[in-house]
């Protein structure tokens, strides 16, 4: 069966290839959701949000990966430990935060805009 399973390099080659995409979308979803809540008016409550610094320290996980492969050039078990310790950062930042404490995105009026 371990045969048929691509080489350890093909998978290390693919993983890198993944989280950089996924860093990237990552990276565009954050600054969208900063310019949406700008324009709409949510204050500055949001910053404080459990799920805003959830998904913060998800992004700097991935960046901390992105940065150890790119310029340090680093491969093998520490990258997979660390993108497996992101994957967990990037669960709980989607299910665990909702679970754990109450946060604010339910609780903003997206469609009102505050007169200047």
């Amino acid at each position: 069966i371990f045969a048929r399973l691509p080489s350890l390099e093909a998978l290390d080659r693919f993983m890198s290839w993944q989280v950089g995409i996924a860093f990237a979308g990552l990276t565009v979803s954050m600054l969208i959701g900063v310019l949406l809540v700008r324009l709409n008016g949510g204050g500055e409550a949001w910053i404080r949000d459990p799920k805003i610094i959830a998904t913060s320290v998800t992004w700097g996980v991935y960046a901390a990966l992105v940065h150890l492969r790119a310029i340090m050039g680093r491969r093998g078990r520490s990258l997979a430990v660390i993108c497996i310790l992101g994957a967990i950062c990037m669960l709980f930042a989607f299910v665990g935060v909702n679970i754990v404490s109450q946060d604010v995105h339910g609780s903003v009026n997206t469609t009102q805009k505050v007169q200047p």
